[in-house]
């Protein structure tokens, strides 16, 4: 079989509202904005709140995808999440999308690359035999830790029960639809 074995069918993107410049580094930081920029090329950055988890940002963006492919979370084969800031680490942030979703016959997992990570989740997703993957990428400035006894004491493990309304702005956290070339070449 030729490569692709998988094509992207659709794509979804969030980002949160509130924007940090290189300025506000320099209030705390020995730094400028032009010191900034003329090393990495960075003028400002997304910071989500405290609502924001990366698995809400993630579900903002699978949304989308759904939306636009005209899928179901119950369509949904395979979550491969990649993220290099997830908001803890057991269980994985796929699982939590899975969740909130209702992605409940997705197998569910995360992919921790940094920079490369949405090209290695879709990489990843294309290598899965199912049918329709799901590979949303989130990144946090922010960490959120949920004890234990919170956890247990919820009976959700700190998967969020709801995630406030959010709405998509550029494509900070993206996610995207695969599917096998096979199948979509027979449902066209």
């Amino acid at each position: 079989m030729k490569r692709p074995f998988a094509e992207l069918w659709g794509t979804g993107s969030y980002a949160p509202s509130r924007v940090m410049t290189n300025d506000e580094f320099s209030k705390f930081l020995e730094t400028s904005d032009q010191w900034i920029q003329e090393r990495t090329g960075i003028r400002e950055r997304r910071i989500s709140s405290k609502e924001e988890t990366n698995a809400c940002m993630g579900k903002a963006a699978a949304l989308q995808v759904l939306q636009e492919t005209g899928l179901t979370p119950l369509d949904i084969d395979a979550i491969v999440y990649a993220t290099a800031s997830p908001d803890r680490l057991l269980p994985s942030q796929a699982c939590d999308l899975q969740a909130i979703l209702g992605a409940k016959n997705a197998a569910a997992f995360d992919v921790g690359a940094a920079c490369s990570g949405f090209i290695y989740a879709l990489s990843t997703a294309e290598g899965i035999t199912s049918r329709t993957c799901l590979a949303p990428v989130t990144s946090s400035s922010r960490r959120t830790s949920i004890p234990a006894s919170r956890a247990r004491r919820t009976g959700s493990a700190g998967v969020p029960e709801r995630c406030p309304k959010i709405s998509s702005h550029s494509s900070s956290s993206p996610a995207s639809t695969i599917r096998s070339k096979a199948s979509s070449d027979t449902n066209r």
